[in-house]
């Protein structure tokens, strides 16, 4: 079982990522917040092996998020973002894929049965 948290500022758009995520049965859901600065704490103390992030938020956006993680701390990242233009910037971040919303349930299976496949071989 993977454990995964949602960054999500948009509530309409959180609702639907989260019944996706947890109609996953290899998913438990640790959480979920709003915010960058809350998600960094999340992260750290909650010790994920996923986070779907969204790449604008509030206060900081995604990369900032993860720059605030130390690298050999930082979860899988599953990028959810109403932005195309962030896709080439996020090939930079190790273990990661990008969905543009709205997401459809057969594209967040595609890419969390690849999270957990990458996560499961290589920890």
């Amino acid at each position: 079982m993977i454990r995964a948290i949602i960054v999500e500022d948009e509530t309409i758009a959180l609702e639907a990522l989260r019944q996706l995520v947890v109609g996953h049965p290899g998913v438990e859901l640790l959480g979920d917040c709003s915010r960058g600065a809350i998600a960094v704490d999340m992260i750290r103390r909650e010790r994920p092996q996923l986070v779907f992030l969204d790449i604008q938020l509030p206060d900081m956006n995604g990369f900032d998020v993860l720059e605030a993680i130390p690298e050999d701390e930082r979860p899988a990242v599953i990028f959810v973002t109403a932005h195309d233009q962030y896709a080439i910037r996020s090939l930079e971040v190790r273990d990661s894929d990008y969905l543009v919303k709205p997401v459809s349930r057969e594209r967040l299976q595609r890419s969390l049965d690849r999270a957990i496949e990458r996560i499961e071989e290589f920890g």
